[in-house]
């Protein structure tokens, strides 16, 4: 199966191929231009480079949330604005549970964080096991101490460590630690930033079905802080 990968749920933009198990190419791109700049020209260096062209892709996969309301919904439209004119399936992927992925196989429980603005992280955790990825917190928009309260439980009840991945992860870092002491870590810069070859890892391993194009769902966790902004206005 080839797979065509996209994520745009943080400031970073990425873009991945990956052929059965094997990785074509990963671009990451972490500059201050929108996604709308910088998206398409990774896409098309990326498949100019090995020489293929969207309808030899068996399906596109994307993240479609949490995150960046305008990020998540360049990469959507992109995804689906390539599927369409070649019938290709598009595979919907949490970008939470995705970047969980950065840590395949870790012993210890892996929890992502992403700002999500409003005192709030959009934040999950998960576990390697032999079943798979197990959740340990389910993914929410989360007040940071509720969070760690629910890592620091997992902990406990798993006997493991936690893993703070994610591009939100370094600036709750300490209000985490203050509750799980020496039983949380930082994951490097690297492996903290979300990255499409995670995405089509997630989706080849857990084997997410396919939608049609105009049938991929978003997963905001909560309504856009702009609509938000404009109901109080409202009311005001």
């Amino acid at each position: 199966m080839r797979l065509l990968a996209i994520e745009t749920s943080s400031l970073v933009a990425s873009v991945a191929v990956v052929e059965d198990d094997l990785l074509l190419a990963d671009f990451v791109l972490q500059h201050p231009m929108t996604h709308s700049q910088k998206l398409m020209p990774m896409l098309e260096s990326a498949l100019g480079y090995l020489g293929l062209k969207i309808p030899d892709f068996d399906a596109i996969a994307v993240t479609n949330g949490p995150g960046s309301f305008t990020g998540l919904r360049i990469g959507v439209s992109a995804a689906k604005g390539l599927a369409q004119p070649f019938g290709i399936g598009v595979i919907p992927v949490s970008s939470l549970r995705a970047a969980a992925y950065n840590a395949y196989d870790s012993r210890r429980i892996v929890a992502v964080m992403m700002d999500a603005r409003r005192n709030e992280y959009y934040a999950g955790a998960w576990r390697f096991g032999p079943q798979g990825l197990m959740q340990m917190v389910d993914e929410g928009a989360w007040p940071v101490d509720e969070f760690a309260a629910k890592l620091v439980e997992a902990a406990e009840q798993e006997g493991a460590d936690v893993l703070l991945l994610g591009e939100g992860a370094a600036k709750a870092f300490d209000r985490v630690k203050a509750q799980l002491g020496s039983r949380v870590a930082l994951a490097p810069q690297e492996m903290r930033c979300q990255r499409a070859s995670s995405v089509a890892m997630c989706a080849r391993l857990e084997g997410i079905p396919a939608v049609a194009y105009d049938k991929v769902p978003m997963n905001y966790l909560r309504r856009p802080e702009a609509e938000v902004t404009r109901e109080l206005r409202m009311k005001g």
